[in-house]
């Protein structure tokens, strides 16, 4: 083999190197590049369920003062409707108390 020959060889053989090592950086890049995106995915769906937590949660509670308040109102009615009844109770018992007297 010639010393051309030789020398075109080896640098042949660099560039070949150099084409794998700049592929490697390229791929290395980009594969940084693929996590990231993929770490930033998997934070935002964290952040998307714990969104719908606390939106289930507020709900939830709002179910519950929701509630409550309508035990209260029935409450509230069921003590009126109790008071206009002793009410009525009353009257009647005066009615027939001025009936007697």
């Amino acid at each position: 083999m010639s010393p051309q020959q030789e020398t075109q060889r080896f640098v042949d053989w660099v560039c070949r190197r150099m084409d794998y090592y700049i592929a490697k950086e390229e791929f290395l890049h980009e594969f940084h590049m693929l996590a990231d995106e993929i770490l930033l995915d998997g934070e935002s769906m964290r952040k998307r369920e714990t969104l719908k937590m606390e939106r289930e949660q507020i709900e939830a509670e709002a179910e519950l003062e929701d509630a409550a308040i309508s035990l209260l109102e029935k409450k509230k009615k069921r003590r009126f409707l109790e008071e206009e009844e002793e009410a009525a109770t009353e009257a009647r018992t005066l009615k027939k108390a001025k009936t007697k007297a």
